[in-house]
């Protein structure tokens, strides 16, 4: 499988929303700081030019409320970074069809299911907190948001799948993060501006895509840990066998296993990393 040449070409491009994005970070050490700071000065509603683009920053929860869910309709997704790297899921749809898509799939994020994830997510913590505690005897340093990255794949894949992770999860994580980290956008940005000659090649990235491709077709392949009936792989299995759901094909599975699989570690291995981050600050 061959990346997608436009999604290739958006690193370190100009166009880029990643690269656009990189005014906010003038403190790169803490840009969350500065994000903190703008909503405390200038409300809950935070308008930012970045060249050509407007891009508004919401920190009001009646403004999510209103953008998500009472008038959704009048605001529409950004599809185009997202579906090289997320395919055909659900988080590339809207209206009708995304709602086919999500309804086989809902049940599994009721509240009284959430219960039965508690045990796997703890088992998760814990594996990482023995290799933490490791780590702090030898005094070795390490990346924590790829730590917390790990942690959240080992997580979705024990609670979501009924699996140990069948993949390498630090190999997997270098390849998303040469797509989500919007300093790297930045930097291969200004390397093209001076010409200069730098390590992430086009052959590079569409390799680290390939690798992403792979991920959810091996955590489907896996033997499961529990063999449980009441998981999330479950129901998008049965959703791929329903004739009622023709949308819902094997390549419509795979699909919805990546944007766990990406966008659900990477929102949390954020939150838990700058968590760590600020406590450790106190």
């Amino acid at each position: 499988m061959t990346a997608p040449v436009s999604h290739i070409h958006q690193l370190g491009e100009e166009s880029s929303v990643w690269f656009q994005l990189t005014p906010l970070l003038k403190a790169p050490d803490n840009p969350l700081t500065i994000l903190m700071k703008m909503a405390e000065r200038y409300g809950g509603v935070i308008p930012v030019n970045l060249a050509n683009q407007r891009i508004v920053l919401l920190t009001d929860p009646e403004h999510f409320k209103r953008v998500l869910v009472t008038k959704a309709d009048d605001y529409l997704k950004y599809f185009d970074g997202l579906k090289p790297i997320f395919g055909k899921s659900m988080i590339t749809h809207d209206g009708a069809l995304w709602q086919k898509i999500r309804m086989p799939q809902q049940p599994a994020f009721h509240p009284d299911v959430f219960a039965e994830y508690i045990p796997y997510f703890l088992a998760a913590i814990r594996t990482k907190m023995e290799i933490w505690a490791k780590l702090a005897q030898t005094g070795e340093t390490f990346e924590m948001v790829e730590q917390t990255w790990t942690l959240a794949a080992d997580m979705i894949c024990k609670a979501l799948f009924d699996r140990e992770m069948p993949f390498n999860p630090h190999f997997v994580f270098k390849c998303v993060k040469t797509y989500t980290d919007v300093m790297n956008h930045k930097s291969i940005r200004l390397r093209k501006v001076a010409g200069e000659e730098f390590e992430i090649t086009e052959e590079d990235a569409a390799k680290a895509m390939d690798v992403w491709a792979g991920v959810p077709p091996e955590v489907i392949a896996a033997d499961p840990r529990e063999a449980r009936e009441r998981t999330l792989l479950k129901m998008i299995e049965a959703a791929v066998a329903d004739p009622t759901i023709p949308e819902f094909d094997q390549q419509q599975a795979v699909d919805e296993l990546k944007q766990y699989l990406w966008a659900g570690t990477e929102t949390t291995a954020l939150t838990l990393a700058w968590a760590l981050y600020l406590t450790s600050r106190q």
